[in-house]
């Protein structure tokens, strides 16, 4: 691909952008970078008419260019026709690589993929990750816009909104109300969610798994989590920061939110699997076994 200088004003961007906000302070330390040394990066554009062309990637580079008063933009144009979908891919895996998106916007990628047809583990691989990621933020455009706002203005977490987002949407503001004002964690709203589930008579989702011999997969599973754990059992504080020193802000709060929803699952599943084998002991010995 050839790189050329090409006037913004026939620069338009992709209309079906997965990503919807702009950080307005990144935005400008980007501009008053390419003031200083200009455009280092090329743009990726495919061309839409005559002297017309549509980003592919590159449309921070777009608005940071207008914001620090340069009349062009560094692109590389592509030639091939894509069709919608496939365009909308190509953006997704541009833009996702780079930079952090708001948890709706990836919700929303998620769910554009799969109506293009994708199954969620293909969908999840467009993102480098694993189907179980993908099913969580799925999960989210299930949330009644009330709710939304609530994450949105950072009162409620991602991980706890990914649990509350199981309830019926009629269920769902009441909840989060309550988890806003009490400061929920993902184990508080899980234990939240399913006590009003069942008071309310409401169905919480599954996931469908192929069958298989449970007892083998478990006691895999099992030792599969011991012996992750086996590795950072013994972490002080110190280690921790070792670890996230280059990684940015929002992805060390990713980071313990994901820590943190696996913790309360965990527990959660620990008092359901000592609950159950008091109850079979119990049994047992009215049995006379």
């Amino acid at each position: 691909m050839s790189e050329i200088r090409i006037p913004l004003n026939r620069i338009q961007p992709y209309a079906g952008q997965p990503r919807q906000t702009f950080d307005e302070e990144s935005l400008a330390e980007l501009a008053e970078s390419i003031k200083a040394v200009g455009q280092v990066v090329p743009a990726v554009v495919r061309p839409i008419g005559e002297e017309r062309y549509e980003l592919i990637d590159g449309e921070r580079r777009w608005r940071a260019c207008q914001m620090a008063g340069k009349r062009k933009l560094l692109v590389s144009i592509v030639d091939d026709q894509l069709d919608d979908a496939e365009q909308f891919r190509r953006s997704l895996a541009a833009n996702f690589a780079r930079a952090d998106h708001t948890p709706f916007e990836i919700a929303r990628a998620i769910a554009r993929l799969q109506a293009d047809g994708m199954t969620l583990e293909e969908a999840a691989r467009v993102f480098g990750r694993s189907q179980a990621w993908a099913s969580r933020y799925l999960l989210l455009t299930n949330l009644a816009p009330a709710v939304q706002k609530e994450v949105e203005a950072r009162r409620l977490s991602v991980s706890v909104a990914q649990i509350i987002a199981k309830l019926p949407v009629e269920l769902q503001v009441e909840t989060a109300t309550a988890a806003a004002a009490q400061g929920w964690g993902v184990y508080e709203a899980h234990r939240a969610v399913h006590k009003f589930a069942a008071q309310h008579g409401a169905a919480l989702p599954t996931r469908n798994l192929k069958p298989s011999d449970e007892r083998v997969v478990f006691i895999k599973w099992l030792k599969r989590i011991a012996d992750a754990f086996e590795r950072y059992e013994e972490w002080r504080e110190q280690d921790i920061r070792d670890l996230l020193e280059n990684y940015p802000p929002n992805s060390q709060t990713s980071l313990a939110a994901r820590v943190e929803e696996l913790a309360g699952g965990l527990m959660l599943f620990a008092e359901l699997f000592e609950r159950t084998v008091r109850k079979m002991h119990a049994e047992a010995k009215r049995n006379g076994s």
